[in-house]
């Protein structure tokens, strides 16, 4: 019984990681309902990364790329979510390594441009403290958001 079980968990977990790159915390998730116990949880493990199905380097490479591009994500808080699902630190920075430094700043200067519309604030001081405050939430770094802030809008 426990080795069928086993099968229909493997099963349902090769399906996930066909569809989409997932990470070993995201397939456990997934596989949580067939109770496995931490032997088997192991083995799935084991035979998913062995056929290729888990590969934790593919899925931060990929992870980063779609957080950035399509989230507008900064490396602080793709690093945040990936050490979150498991990732190793390794495969993070060789994953961020991927983004562009002037396509990064680009971006910071693009979210910078499009909040500086929707903000009512008179107060220079106070309108320069919410940008910042909205691009840093995105997960960009303090220091390079201030300097590109000020190096694009000098008077803020």
């Amino acid at each position: 019984m426990s080795d069928l079980i086993f099968k229909e968990a493997l099963a349902k977990a090769m399906a996930s990681c066909s569809r989409r790159e997932l990470s070993a915390v995201e397939v456990l998730e997934r596989v949580k309902k067939f109770e496995l116990n931490p032997e088997q949880i192991k083995e799935l493990i084991s035979v998913l990364q062995k056929d290729n199905f888990l590969n934790h380097k593919r899925y931060a490479f990929s992870f980063t790329n779609d957080k950035f591009k399509f989230n507008h994500w900064g490396k602080l808080k793709i690093k945040n979510h990936l050490v979150y699902k498991g990732i190793e630190e390794k495969f993070i920075y060789e994953a961020q390594e991927i983004i562009d430094n002037k396509e990064y700043e680009k971006k910071i200067i693009d979210l910078a441009n499009k909040k500086m519309k929707s903000l009512k604030e008179e107060n220079l001081f106070l309108k320069k403290q919410k940008l910042i405050q909205h691009i840093t939430q995105k997960g960009f770094e303090t220091e390079l958001t201030i300097q590109l802030i000020s190096r694009q809008w000098p008077t803020l």
